[in-house]
């Protein structure tokens, strides 16, 4: 609970 959700979160912030 967390790895992937950090990991998409980092994405999604540097993929807006």
């Amino acid at each position: 609970m967390g790895s992937l959700d950090i990991a998409e979160s980092c994405l999604n912030s540097i993929r807006q």
